[in-house]
């Protein structure tokens, strides 16, 4: 089939995006990284397919290509990998100072100097005479320009409470504690921080207005005085059913972008799925990698299998977890397998769960269609790669080893990225008993 003009200039603009690469690290989601950057394009003038362009590479950021898909967890707690935290910071954490550093020589600045630097370098460029083929890097250095209200202040650093995975202040890249902290979705919420985002979205629009014409034809912005009470409207949505009304009030139809936003799905339900977070397939049902004992590897691929593969995630797999830790452990595993999981996210974050917070959850999965169900276990992960200088295959989860225990207990963790809580990463710690590997705990952060 021939390629359209249209299709071809977004494929053309996509590649120049692609070759920048991005890195798997949130702030604000994809309500705003598309869906309100794509609005707030079409608002400055910019023609359809033109504002699509500029929020896909907003949106490439956060899923585009594997060399930069960094997890806090592999490159500052398990790891110490300054390089992966350098490209964590580039994409999305306009810190100060370059990491390694303290936190407090690293805090950001709301729409400051660093998180201007590559929107105003790509401005530049755009004014030599480079417009027509810069839309989807000016959509990369807003996603950075916008993080910085979400990362505003100095730099949280995860604590799993446990030695084996204590984290390098020096290069852990977190929102502050007093936005939410390294282990709340608050940071990514437009709601909880209506004047940020209104702030957010006026410095993106300004910025947008002042992009040189695209192929010389000439742009009519709105005024941004009418747009400011809309956007206010749009901040203060608190499910992804609020966000899609207000999409669909502003002549926005689909709206398969707030599919996977840690909002609850709201009164309309689960939105339809959406293909914007284009990473490599994995093609195997099982972990290629190679650096671990066959009986460890055996282990995570059973355990995955029988969490996550089936229609139910305590069929068969309570076997699978240490007696002393079953009850909890198998309550946070149906937790973290309910497919709305911006209904939960709260609850997925907190600590012990109390009777009631059980019984809630019992209600939960009870319901109809609570599981997030695939049709192979591969579709259940995003790819992830090994750290380190030797080429790594696509991993579906990266197991790790661990230090024994005071009692000489061999343990090890797998981490792994779900694709129904993508803004999120998980590990599983499991210990070597006397009936064999056993899963003791589940450890998460939010994949800011």
């Amino acid at each position: 089939m021939a390629m359209t003009p249209r299709l071809h200039l977004f494929t053309r603009l996509l590649g120049v995006a692609l070759l920048m690469g991005g890195a798997c690290a949130h702030a604000f989601e994809a309500d705003v990284h598309f869906g309100l950057t794509r609005w707030l394009a079409l608002k400055a003038g910019f023609s359809d397919l033109q504002a699509e362009v500029i929020a896909t590479g907003n949106q490439r950021v956060d899923a585009g290509t594997m060399d930069s898909v960094e997890l806090v967890l592999e490159y500052a707690c398990l790891g110490k990998h300054a390089d992966a935290a350098g490209v964590a910071q580039l994409y999305h954490f306009a810190g100060n100072t370059r990491a390694p550093a303290p936190p407090a020589q690293r805090a950001i600045v709301a729409g400051g100097a660093p998180a201007r630097k590559v929107l105003d370098d790509t401005l530049a460029q755009a004014r030599q005479g480079k417009a027509d083929v810069l839309l989807l890097r000016l959509g990369q250095a807003l996603n950075v320009f916008q993080d910085s209200w979400s990362f505003q202040g100095t730099p949280d650093v995860p604590d799993f409470g446990d030695a084996a995975l204590a984290c390098d202040a020096n290069l852990a890249w977190t929102a502050p504690a007093a936005r939410g902290g390294w282990n709340s979705h608050k940071p990514d919420h437009t709601h909880a921080w209506s004047a940020d985002t209104l702030a957010m979205a006026e410095a993106t629009y300004l910025a947008l207005t002042q992009y040189p014409p695209v192929g010389g034809a000439p742009r009519q912005a709105a005024d941004w005085a009418a747009l400011k009470p809309l956007v206010g409207n749009f901040a203060r949505a608190i499910s992804k059913s609020d966000k899609a009304h207000w999409f669909h009030s502003q002549g926005i139809a689909d709206t398969s972008f707030l599919s996977g936003v840690s909002l609850p799905d709201g009164s309309a339900g689960a939105p339809t799925p959406w293909d914007g977070r284009r990473l490599p397939p994995l093609t195997r049902e099982t972990s290629p990698q190679h650096d671990i004992s066959a009986e460890t590897l055996a282990f995570y691929n059973d355990f995955f299998r029988r969490w996550l593969g089936g229609s139910r995630p305590d069929a068969g797999l309570p076997r699978m977890l240490a007696p002393s830790a079953s009850r909890d452990l198998l309550a946070r595993l149906k937790l973290w397998r309910l497919r709305d999981h911006g209904a939960v996210a709260e609850l997925a974050h907190a600590g012990a769960f109390t009777p009631a917070q059980r019984r809630a959850l019992d209600r939960l999965t009870a319901r109809p269609g609570a599981y997030a169900r695939h049709e192979k276990l591969s579709q259940a992960f995003y790819p992830l790669l090994m750290q380190g200088p030797v080429a790594s295959p696509l991993l579906p989860w990266v197991i790790h080893p661990l230090p024994a225990t005071a009692g000489n207990t061999a343990r090890a963790i797998a981490v792994a990225k779900l694709r129904h809580a993508p803004y999120d990463e998980i590990g599983i710690v499991a210990e070597q008993q006397a009936g064999g590997w056993k899963a003791v705990r589940l450890v998460a952060a939010v994949n800011h």
